[in-house]
């Protein structure tokens, strides 16, 4: 059911937002994209650029997202706009400026303005500085949180700033914990471990031999198509008895796995991985999430598993004309 107000995505034409756009139009929701650098031609390819509003904006920029929520009576803002752990480690001063003020302008928005939801993309990564090696046990929302690095630190405090003025000022707020997010997009602003799969992925499909260091180590992969779904969810959910959901899907995989699954669908590609440093210090072996709570309160479930995740990158990227 749609949604009573418009819901505003910002960063709504990146990885996750094009595709969670695409999805709040569906069942008829009035969308506003408020991104600061507008990816037109991935909006177009969904077919989304003339069924949304698009308004080229910064979070940064308060009056402006004021005057944006007020004009389309926004009810609902999808949060996702922010820097990615690598861009926040190298520009600390502003990646810290543009995840924590950003996020607080969002919600000084939602309290100034009376609205009804905030759903704020968060990462898993704020539990990584407490987990022990040998662990493999799920992680649940109860884990006690353990920023290691700056980005991850924004993040957790993007929590602790929307729990606190939604218990304040009236207003639903979720934080959506996601696992590691890849999916085809503009290479340029993903994290290293996503531009390590596009890399395997353009070689392969340009017939060439590949070689990648690959950093992550093992972990969950989630595609952006799920992380979408779940941001569907959130955003449209009659009510949020929650204010953290875990959004993964239960596997952990590796550059290899990551490897074979691209060879299963490009005869002949020849794709070397071997391990890199880990760049963030995370740990070598990260556990995977426990979506339950998502599962059983938003009607979350994974549908993009990394054999199912490999092809429709592939078909993205053929169309994309990598």
């Amino acid at each position: 059911m749609p949604p009573s107000g418009a819901v505003l995505v910002t960063g709504g034409s990146g990885l996750v937002g094009a595709h969670a756009v695409c999805g709040l139009l569906e069942p008829g929701a009035r969308v506003v994209i408020f991104d600061v650098a507008v990816n037109e031609a991935q909006l177009r390819s969904l077919g989304v650029l003339d069924r949304a509003t698009v308004v080229r904006g910064d979070v940064l920029d308060l009056p402006h997202l004021l005057e944006t929520v007020e004009t389309y009576r926004v009810g609902t803002v999808v949060h996702l706009a922010s820097f990615l752990g690598q861009e926040v480690n190298h520009r600390p001063y502003a990646g810290i400026r543009l995840n924590l003020l950003g996020t607080v302008h969002v919600l000084e928005a939602a309290r100034l303005l009376r609205l009804r939801r905030v759903v704020f993309a968060s990462s898993s990564t704020v539990l990584f500085g407490a987990l022990r090696a040998g662990d493999d046990r799920p992680l649940t929302e109860e884990a006690p949180p353990s920023p290691p690095s700056i980005y991850a630190t924004t993040k957790l405090a993007g929590e602790h700033f929307g729990a606190n003025y939604a218990a304040r000022h009236g207003f639903e707020f979720a934080a959506l914990r996601f696992a590691a997010l890849f999916g085809p997009g503009q290479v340029v602003l993903k994290a290293d471990r996503e531009q390590q799969i596009a890399a395997m992925i353009r070689g392969a499909l340009r017939g060439e031999p590949v070689e990648v260091e690959w950093t992550a180590g093992v972990g969950e992969l989630l595609y952006m198509k799920d992380a979408a779904r779940a941001v569907v969810l959130a955003a449209l959910a009659e009510r949020l008895p929650h204010r953290i959901y875990h959004i993964g899907n239960g596997a952990l995989h590796d550059g290899p796995d990551v490897a074979r699954a691209i060879e299963r669908e490009i005869p002949g590609a020849k794709i070397t991985v071997t391990a890199g440093a880990r760049l963030l210090g995370y740990p070598e072996r990260i556990p995977p999430l426990d979506f339950s709570r998502a599962r059983e309160e938003l009607g979350y479930e994974p549908v993009y598993p990394l054999e199912r995740a490999i092809p429709d990158y592939i078909a993205i990227a053929r169309k994309l004309a990598w």
